[in-house]
């Protein structure tokens, strides 16, 4: 992998032999729940979870498998919508509002993939990608041209500063360049995690999102 071709080789790379491929190829298409579950039995646990809120209309497992499903096939989408929601199991709690909430879960989330993508011998640079995209799956970002810039930065430099940590030496990448990718990455996640919530939540958050969207597009025309 080299400089600004980084990002784009972890989106359309030859796969790793062994459970990483096994994992990936399950991923893809038309979901191996049997495959997935045996790789990664973390996932197990979301089944007993449910989700008492208004924006919910289904347990952790159910929604996570609707995430996946709603994506295309991209090893790292795919990967994020695994794992978005594990942390979930262990962060529920029920407000005064009688409510489930899940405050933190998306930080406990990402422990879980670091764990089950280091355990599976996942590459670095994916490991890294993966967990920024969990941790930031529910950001609300505001529709404002230097709101979305300053996000955009944000993440690019996340991941820059957490590969320089990687023993595995790596050519320097434009930091715009690369949080631009993340967060088309981020909006197209976000896009499937909400259309398998409730039908009232999606209505009420479809278009600001839809609005996001349209923005980083119109930026990425301007260059």
């Amino acid at each position: 992998m080299r400089g600004n071709e980084l990002l784009y080789t972890l989106r359309d790379s030859a796969l790793d032999e062994g459970k990483v491929k096994e994992l990936t190829n399950a991923l893809m298409g038309v979901l191996d729940e049997t495959i997935i579950s045996q790789l990664v039995p973390e996932l197990l646990a979301a089944k007993c979870c449910k989700q008492n809120h208004p924006a919910h209309d289904s347990d952790v497992y159910d929604h996570t498998i609707k995430v996946v499903n709603g994506l295309p096939n991209d090893r790292i989408l795919r990967l994020t919508a695994l794992f978005h929601d594990l942390g979930k199991v262990s962060k529920k709690v029920k407000g005064d509002d009688g409510y489930d909430h899940f405050w933190q879960h998306q930080e406990a989330s990402a422990v879980i993939a670091e764990a089950v993508m280091t355990r599976l011998r996942f590459d670095y640079p994916t490991k890294v990608l993966v967990s920024i995209l969990i941790i930031y799956h529910d950001l609300k970002v505001e529709n404002d041209y230097i709101k979305i810039i300053e996000t955009i930065m944000q993440l690019g430099n996340e991941f820059i500063e957490s590969l320089e940590k990687s023993a595995n030496a790596y050519q320097p990448i434009d930091a715009k360049e690369a949080g631009t990718m993340i967060m088309e990455l981020l909006f197209l996640h976000q896009l499937s995690d909400l259309k398998a919530h409730s039908p009232e939540y999606v209505q009420r958050k479809l278009p600001h999102l839809n609005e996001l969207i349209k923005q980083l597009g119109m930026l990425k025309i301007r260059g």
